[in-house]
């Protein structure tokens, strides 16, 4: 046996694996989309021709993989009793709605929520993370799936493969975890764009699908929860009240503090956002207590500071921009206050510092229908009633800038975009440029909070500290009043450290959540989803998901095993071909072999366990002498 056999050393060894990717494509019609493998036939057996009466041993079909596409919404209605029944059984038909191929939407929506889309930028709550920080995860309240089987993506989808395809429309992954609509760019096509990336606070209310609690919280969602930012004697500021939630979406441990608004999933574009009821309280001390009014407080930190006085080298520091998307009222409750309290603006966001100064770096309102009365009439403080208007000012000088559009009164959203740049400021209106003017001279810092939805003011008195702490109980502090309370629903809020080119003012207009990006490619487990806003992309207008082409490519690993053969000199010097043996009976050989000038032919070689049981064979495309004089070695390779 030793002449047969010869052992592997380690080094003789080596597994190489390396990833193979083949590409599918198939078109999905009404929500279903096959895949037919080409030469490639399945054999079923129907019946053993044996025990058959017929003799019909086999069909042959060509084998099909399905790709299925859902759609999905949210419903926060429950199931009724009477729909469920007993022992699974439905007595009546369910109200519910239901996909093409029978699953409730609702299911399916919170199946996605809970797998992929709670704390999305945390590994440990959901699944299948991809890029991180360029990964960019938020759920409306509907969603499109197209679900491959795993028997297709294999592993998992290679990245940066998936290709949708619907009339003029193409989407792309970009290779972290994002699905792009390609024709929508800046600069550079297939470039994946999300200003949350770049923006010092960015909040869209995506999340938040359940009824509004009288207060709410929000945080950063890339902030850790054991940061100081979120605690204060104990307390958690990132805990959500009432169940109703939504995230801010900044780089940065921003607060949100929200009071007294309602989300609404009315309409087919906003999916999701928050109405502010413009009710102003009645008494001063309500006034003073801004957990009855409506509105957000954002709690002022060091990015929001904007330095925007001149430098000792004549320059202007600190450029930023502020983005709203808002529907205003016509009919503004605090538009109709009478005598010396009349209020002829509602303040959507600002950021005023009653308490130092008045110096404050943007301001943008609604002009209500007290704008064209009393003796300011006619006022560029004022302006025209039914329009927006923008305002910065440094604490003795406010420049205003007024717009020539007028909010309808069907209520629709409006892009409105402050943008400063260098010395100029500019008020854009759906991506159309109302107004510019120079930035009022000296500093328009200041350090208050961020208010949206009414003003902070200044009532000219102090009120002492509310506190079962014997140590406060003695001590004021400055009152902050709010007033001007807005009334309108707003969708999107965004503040940048930078100015906005006006290309990119023009690029919100045709994605309203300042990016390109319409879903998610989950690699792993074979899962697309449509998550973006804009109706071509949901389920609310027969979105592209449900009618399209598609390709891509999976991955599967394929493990190369390399066998070095090594033969010595004077091994393998004979054969056990029974041919040449002269007589079997005997076991003698053929002269020849036994002469000097014989040597045997290598054929085969076979790779045996440590039982002798034969693994695997590699066949020589040509028999190769073996030689007496030197070694030889030979390499079997093959896959697995």
């Amino acid at each position: 046996m030793s002449g047969i056999f010869k052992k592997f050393r380690k080094d003789d060894i080596q597994f190489t694996p390396f990833e193979a990717h083949k590409e599918y494509k198939f078109t999905i019609t009404n929500y279903t989309g096959s895949y037919y493998e080409k030469h490639y036939e399945q054999y079923k057996i129907i019946d053993h021709w044996q025990t058959s009466s017929q003799h019909n041993p086999q069909d042959i079909r060509i084998v099909s993989l399905s790709v299925f596409a859902y759609d999905t919404v949210f419903d926060n209605s429950q199931f009724l009793a009477s729909e469920i029944g007993s022992y699974l059984q439905v007595t009546i038909p369910s109200l519910h709605p239901t996909t093409t191929n029978g699953y409730f939407k609702r299911s399916m929506h919170d199946s996605l929520q809970g797998m992929y889309y709670t704390n999305p930028d945390d590994p440990c709550w959901t699944l299948d993370n991809n890029g991180y920080e360029k990964e960019i995860r938020a759920l409306g309240k509907s969603a499109g799936i197209i679900s491959i089987p795993q028997k297709m993506f294999g592993e998992r989808i290679k990245k940066g493969s998936v290709s949708i395809i619907s009339g003029s429309t193409i989407l792309i992954d970009d290779k972290f975890g994002n699905l792009i609509d390609s024709s929508l760019f800046l600069d550079v096509p297939g470039e994946t764009i999300s200003y949350t990336s770049k923006s010092l606070f960015s909040m869209n209310f995506t999340d938040m699908y359940n009824e509004a609690g009288k207060k709410t919280s929000a945080h950063s969602i890339n902030a850790l929860a054991s940061s100081s930012a979120y605690r204060n004697k104990g307390k958690e500021y990132y805990d959500l009240k009432n169940k109703t939630r939504f995230f801010e979406r900044s780089p940065y441990p921003n607060r949100v503090e929200g009071h007294n608004f309602k989300p609404r999933t009315s309409s087919a574009v906003e999916q999701t956002f928050i109405e502010l009821d413009g009710i102003r309280p009645v008494t001063t001390r309500s006034r003073l207590d801004k957990e009855k009014s409506s509105m957000l407080v954002i709690k002022d930190r060091h990015q929001f500071d904007f330095r925007t006085a001149r430098l000792k080298d004549n320059t202007i520091a600190d450029d930023f921009s502020v983005y709203v998307r808002v529907s205003a009222s016509r009919f503004q409750v605090t538009s109709s206050a009478d005598g010396t309290n009349r209020q002829h603006h509602n303040y959507i966001i600002s950021k005023h510092d009653p308490h130092n100064e008045g110096a404050f770096p943007f301001s943008i309102r609604y002009v209500n229908s007290e704008g064209s009365k009393g003796a300011n009439s006619g006022s560029t403080s004022i302006g025209n009633a039914g329009t927006y208007q923008a305002a910065v000012g440094n604490g003795s000088q406010t420049v205003y800038l007024n717009s020539a559009y007028v909010v309808s009164q069907s209520a629709t959203f409006n892009n409105i975009v402050l943008t400063k740049s260098g010395s100029h400021i500019y008020f854009y209106v759906d991506g159309t440029l109302q107004s510019s003017a120079n930035m009022p001279s000296g500093s328009t810092y200041n350090k208050a909070d961020l208010v949206i939805g009414a003003r902070p003011h200044d009532p000219g008195t102090k009120y002492r500290r509310q506190s079962t702490d014997a140590m406060y109980s003695r001590k004021y502090k400055d009152a902050t009043e709010y007033k001007n309370q807005f009334k309108g629903g707003i969708s999107q809020v965004q503040i940048f450290k930078d100015n906005l080119a006006v290309k990119e003012v023009n690029f919100v207009q045709s994605s309203p959540s300042f990016e390109n990006k319409v879903g998610n490619v989950f690699y792993n487990h074979g899962i697309i989803t449509f998550t973006a806003p804009e109706e071509n992309y949901t389920s609310i207008n027969n979105s592209i998901f449900s009618e399209c082409t598609m390709s891509f490519r999976n991955t599967h690993t394929i493990i190369e095993h390399e066998y070095n053969c090594h033969i010595k000199e004077k091994e393998y010097g004979f054969t056990m071909n029974p041919t040449l043996l002269d007589d079997k009976k005997l076991s003698t050989i053929r002269p020849f072999v036994t002469a000097s000038d014989w040597g045997p032919y290598i054929t085969s070689i076979g790779l045996y366990d440590d039982q002798a049981r034969l693994l695997a064979v590699g066949k020589l495309s040509r028999p190769i002498q073996k030689s007496p004089y030197y070694d030889t070695s030979f390499v079997v390779a093959f896959d697995t």
